[in-house]
């Protein structure tokens, strides 16, 4: 049996957070991809989270695409990136925050502890042995509704209405179920 384990950055909080329900599917699915441990490195952020997150993925490089609300922090980072990291991330976090009395998210992981219990988002570590396995068999679990991978070479089944979209720059494998 697949064994799901937790990031060691993860506080119990993080942990705890995470559904029952989620584990076992995540079991399941690294059982049926043949990958004997699944790595959960991210589960509910805060926007202060969210904006740290955002702000190394940019300084790294690592452009993520973002809906429109992410391309407006984004935008924050790239107007204020000569600016020191505390400042840039502060400026983040007030967007995030104003978008979200909007209505408006940044990224689904940032959202509050009601809205996550309805429908957790994880990201797993992508050095597991079968990646490609992974998400070939997570998109046919009906209660996975999207998957977000950096894997490019992934092929979709054509018959099927797909659930994965591809961002090289996704420094997981993103799970939405």
């Amino acid at each position: 049996m697949t064994k799901v384990i937790f990031a060691s950055n993860l506080t119990q909080e993080d942990k705890d957070v995470v559904s029952n329900d989620t584990i076992k599917v995540l079991e399941v699915i690294g059982g049926l991809s043949k990958n004997p441990t699944l790595i959960i490195n991210s589960t509910l952020r805060t926007p202060l989270r969210q904006a740290n997150a955002m702000y190394d993925n940019e300084k790294k490089g690592n452009s993520i695409r973002y809906a429109a609300p992410g391309r407006e922090v984004i935008a924050i980072y790239n107007a204020n990136k000569s600016k020191s990291k505390e400042e840039v991330v502060k400026l983040m976090v007030d967007k995030i925050e104003e978008l979200a009395k909007k209505g408006q998210l940044v990224s689904k992981h940032c959202v509050t502890k009601e809205q996550y219990k309805k429908k957790n988002i994880v990201d797993i570590s992508q050095s597991i042995p079968n990646p490609r396995d992974f998400v070939r068999v997570a998109e046919t679990f009906k209660n996975i509704s999207k998957i977000i991978t950096p894997i490019e070479a992934f092929k979709t089944n054509p018959y099927m209405t797909t659930k994965v979209f591809i961002d090289k720059n996704e420094p997981a494998l993103h799970i939405e179920l």
